[in-house]
This record gives structure tokens, sequence and C-alpha cells, in this order.
């Protein structure tokens, strides 16, 4: 059996427990061959400064991505000599490491959300200037907030970096970002506009004016999450240098006594287009908006939330998306609801998928499911349908000392899967037969959801209606990248 065979049946085994390691441990070929595979990705702990510390030199040659985690605790360490900067890292000996990996291609760097300090700029320098580094994470650490004097604030070298992510807690206190951090990222992004992919960026720290003033020929992917940050204009700007865009997902909070801003304002003349986006995710989106009507003809995911139904209806009138398969739409139930449903079905019959956030409104009756079913029938193509129907009995989190303070009623919890469960069996007798998965949005803990499945069974003796049945092993393996807020112990930890 040749080597590549080998390669092909260790990665069969990766992920069946400690099969591979056993199977590394049987002779001296098979431990060649799994190497590169069994130390593929490595995790650094946030005690161990060097590198040499958590793993052997022998080891190097084979690590593709690195993860360095920091401190699980929410508190700044007290070993830290500026409260703002996380002092867990050694630059020189770093790069001397990183540098050593020739198959690296990915870094990752992860400390508690609510730590609040960030990595210095001669770290990130360190990280940044790895010629093989294709991906870098910035997951929670603030982003250089200390200032750096202008002759330091330099990249140098053959760098080819295509992804650059910047995700920070979207619950942290004041300030929700630094000054210093925006220079810095100016930096990085004058240094790798050419070949960047993929780009996520904080919007209290994002550098519109250098988004704005470069051109990104490779850019597929935008993502902006945080607070509004009221501007000229900038963020369209900064789009029509993106030509080959494929998703923008605009994820904006609405500080108080501020009004959404259109993407493009209208009377804003322009030949932006952008021909192969894909996918658009924009929260408080603005009926005057000209976006809409110049989304591409081949769109295929489109995602509007936080708005009243008039809002929402008149943007569909302007996008013209005839492929579009998956939309999300969030909105607040009233007398209009049916209107607004039989105007998404007529706009968009191609639907694949369906999910609809629905807000009841106070003493409103409940869902009329059998209602809902029948007038999402005509989309002969949906295979998933996803729902929050916002129920009277949804449980809310109540005081008590678990978890930081508060819990959720086990009782409440299993009361609405079996709501749930009765509204699905109710949908599936008049939805379209091409229907294969319901799923609902259920509490599981503080500040935790998940997609609970029902999985429909439509047997194929005649007379037998079909049914849904909700599936255990479906739901836990849909929760990855759903809407977990806060991860917990499991309940089987619970004291």
């Amino acid at each position: 059996m040749n080597n590549d065979i080998l390669t092909i049946l260790a990665e069969a085994v990766m992920d069946a427990g400690d099969a591979l390691p056993q199977l590394s441990m049987t002779c001296k070929r098979l431990r060649v061959c799994t190497m590169p595979i069994l130390f593929r990705a490595c995790i650094a702990n946030h005690r161990v400064a060097m590198m040499e510390e958590f793993l052997p030199k022998s080891l190097w040659p084979y690590v593709q991505h690195c993860l360095r985690r920091g401190p699980e605790t929410s508190s700044t360490p007290s070993s830290t000599v500026d409260s703002l900067l996380c002092d867990a890292y050694e630059p020189d000996m770093l790069r001397h490491a990183l540098v050593a990996m020739p198959r690296l291609r990915s870094i990752k760097a992860l400390c508690h959300a609510g730590t609040g300090h960030g990595l210095p700029w001669d770290v990130l320098q360190a990280i940044l200037t790895v010629p093989h580094l294709h991906q870098f994470t910035c997951h929670h650490y603030l982003f250089s907030p200390r200032e750096i004097p202008t002759d330091r604030l330099v990249l140098a070298g053959p760098t080819r970096l295509t992804t650059f992510r910047y995700m920070l807690n979207t619950y942290r206190p004041s300030p929700r970002g630094h000054a210093p951090e925006r220079d810095a990222l100016s930096v990085v992004l004058r240094t790798h506009h050419e070949t960047l992919e993929v780009l996520w960026l904080p919007t209290e720290t994002a550098p519109f004016q250098t988004l704005r003033s470069l051109k990104w020929p490779s850019l597929l992917e935008l993502r902006l999450r945080g607070e509004l940050v009221q501007s000229d204009n900038s963020l369209l700007s900064a789009l029509g240098n993106m030509p080959n865009l494929r998703l923008l997902k605009l994820d904006v909070a609405l500080p108080r006594d501020t009004s959404p801003q259109p993407v493009w304002p209208p009377g804003e003349i322009g030949t932006y287009s952008w021909p192969m986006l894909e996918d658009v995710q924009i929260s408080f989106p603005c009926m005057d908006d000209q976006l809409y009507g110049h989304l591409p003809p081949t769109l295929r995911r489109l995602s509007l939330r936080f708005f009243p139904h008039r809002i929402l209806r008149r943007i569909l009138r302007h996008c013209d998306c005839p492929v579009l398969e998956h939309l999300e739409v969030e909105y607040h139930q009233d007398d209009e609801e049916d209107d607004l449903v039989q105007e998404l079905v007529s706009t968009f019959p191609n639907l694949r998928s369906l999910k609809l956030l629905r807000y009841r409104q106070p003493q409103a009756a409940s869902l009329d499911a059998k209602r809902l079913g029948q007038l999402l029938r005509p989309l002969e193509l949906l295979t998933e349908f996803w729902l929050y129907a916002d129920f009277v009995i949804t449980p809310r989190p109540t005081p008590a000392f678990k978890y930081g303070g508060h819990a959720i009623d086990q009782d409440a919890i299993d009361k609405l899967h079996d709501a749930n469960d009765e509204i699905a069996n109710a949908l599936v007798e008049r939805l379209a037969p091409s229907v294969e998965l319901l799923k609902f949005l259920q509490p599981w803990d503080v500040n935790v959801h998940k997609w609970d499945v029902w999985k429909i069974m439509r047997e194929g003796s005649e007379g037998r209606s079909p049914r849904a049945v909700y599936d255990l092993m479906l739901s836990l393996g849909d929760q990855a990248d759903k809407v977990t807020v806060i991860q917990l112990p499991p309940r089987s930890q619970e004291p």
C-alpha cells in the first residue's frame, strides 16, 4: 500500500476518537504518514509564552493552523503591566517559531470576551509579517489599542494575506473602540487590500476612509458588525471598489435616538455594480435605500431584519432576484401579516429555505399554523422552513443563583417544545411536499438558543398523512453556527 493510500485512510479516521493516534503508534511508516494530519492544527495555552514549550520543534514542519488561546477569566491578569495590553506573547520568539513552520497558513488569537485588553502592535507585526501566512483572526482581543509612533506602524515582508477577521464581543462595555486601533487596521488594509478575499471588521474602529480610498480586486466577503457609525456615504464608496463581492453582511445596531442609514442614499448617482453578489444580510434596512434596486438577478440569499411590514414590503418590491433560494426576514406581527407572507411567496417563488423570525404583538392571538402553511404552499421547491413564533409561553430567564445569576425553567422549555411539535404537525399538513425539515428556535439556557429540528416523514402508502417527527441527532448537530451567545456547561454538569 503506497503512502497516498495510507494518507487517505488516515484522513478517514481523523474524527474517529483516538483511532488515528493509535494507528500512528503501530509502526514508523504509519507514524510518518500520519504526523502531518495529527499535528495539522494545534492549540497554544495562554500560560505558555514560548512556542517551544507547548509544541516541540520536531512538530513545527506539520502545523498548518494555530490557535493561541488567551486567559479564560474576564479579569486582566495581574502580570500585565498595561491593563489595555496583553503580555502573554513574546514577539521575537513568536515570529521565529511561526516562520519556522513552513506549512502554517492560519493563526487565530482568542481570549475571553470580557478581558478588555488587546494585542500590542509588535505582536501583531510578528504575526502579520510571516511570509506564508494566509489567514489571521483576532477574536475578542483589542487590535493594538495603544498609540504607536508612525515610524513603527509599518508592515514589511512578502506576505499574501487572504483572510483577515477582527471580531469583538457584541456586548462589551464602553469604550466600544480605541482610536489607535483604526490607525493599526489602516496599515493592515493598505498592505493587503489587493490580496484580501475575506474581511471582517467592527464598525466602531473600521477605517472607512481607508476602505474608501483603496481598490479591492480580490475581496469576496465583507462583514461589518457593531453600532451604526454616522458617516458621509463612506460605505457605498467603499463597496464601489469591491466589484467581485459575493457576500455582504452589515450586522449593525442602532444607538438610541438614531435612524437607519441607507447604504445607497436616494438621489446618489453612481455606476456601482456587484455582478457576483450572492448573499446580502442587513439589519435595520432603510426603505429608501437604492441598494435593493441594484442587487444582481443572480442573488441567492437575502436577510432583512428589524423593521415594520410596510418598510419590508417596499424593499421587496425593489428586488429583482428571480433565483433567490434563501430568505430570512425578521418582523413584528400585525394585521397585515398574511399580505406580507403572500408577497414573499410571489416575489421569490424559487425559495429552498425560508426563515421567519416573528415577534408577537402584546395580547395577540396564537399563531395559526395551518393558515401560515397554506400561504407558503406555493413554494414548491422549499425544503427547509425555520420559524420563531414568539409564543406566550416562550420562557424568559429568571433570577437564580446559577450561571451568573439567571436560569431558565426546564419545565417551561419542555412546554415550548411540545407547542413546537404541535405547530410542526399543523404546518406539515399544508406545506408543499418538497419540505423535508422544520426548525424552531428554542431557548436552551441563559442567552443560549438552539434550532430544534423536526423531520418530515412521508409514508408511501395512500391515505397516510405526512407527520413531523422531532430528530434529536439533527438538532444536536445543527448548532455550530446558529444562535449561541454564551457557551454554558452541559445540563449533565449542573449542580
